[in-house]
């Protein structure tokens, strides 16, 4: 996950100000609060907006309960892979639930996952060990997690920051100010610069996949 180097409360005096209010210097006035909420608002809409790549992450489970391993706060799993970094790592094939529970439970070399719930995925043969368990590598986009204190960093890349700060003004502008026309010229600031970002990232993505073709 990539974070950018701006803090909580510096994000939110920039909103706050944006439309016209003062600087906050602690998160517990009216405003500071209301400017939270559009924060959290917008890192949500931000995050579905796009398939972002800084979101996407290798993690291991955080716990393991028999066949059940446990992943923590996650958008989606993308797949599963067993392995090591010295012999590499191997795809598992996804079968739905269904299929995956007419099939005898056994320990052992996987070859099958699914999905238990949006963050707990199913393995079998599963492994019964520590060792066994470290093996597996899980591939997920990463929920954006609102900061709550003043020095908490915010989420999402720098170079983005504008898109979040267009977004909580938009947001203020409804909850705070009752602004309506306020909020819609936010908005179209808003849906501007992401059509442009987006376009950006897709570029950036596909000449990355170039280069690593190409370095076969």
């Amino acid at each position: 996950m990539e974070y950018s180097n701006t803090t909580h409360i510096q994000i939110l005096n920039k909103v706050i100000e944006n439309i016209g209010e003062r600087r906050v210097t602690s998160l517990n006035t009216a405003i500071a609060r209301k400017a939270q909420e559009a924060l959290k608002d917008s890192l949500l809409d931000i995050a579905s907006a796009h398939d972002w790549e800084w979101t996407k992450d290798s993690i291991l489970a955080l716990s393991w309960a028999n066949e059940t391993a446990e992943l923590g706060e996650t958008q989606r799993i993308h797949s599963v892979s067993y392995g090591s970094s010295s012999e590499g790592y191997r795809e598992l094939v996804y079968i739905d639930p269904i299929s995956f529970d007419r099939r005898p439970l056994l320990t052992g070399y996987p070859q099958f996952y699914t999905y238990s719930t949006y963050n707990k995925v199913r393995i079998n043969p599963y492994p019964n060990t520590p060792e066994e368990q470290s093996k597996y590598r899980f591939y997920v986009t990463r929920e954006l997690t609102a900061p709550v204190s003043e020095t908490d960093l915010i989420p999402i890349p720098e170079r983005l920051l504008p898109l979040l700060v267009f977004r909580a003004c938009h947001y203020l502008a409804v909850s705070h100010l009752d602004d309506a026309q306020a909020a819609q010229l936010w908005a179209k600031q808003y849906d501007i610069l992401l059509n442009k970002v987006r376009a950006r990232e897709r570029g950036q993505s596909h000449r990355q996949v170039n280069m690593f073709r190409l370095r076969g």
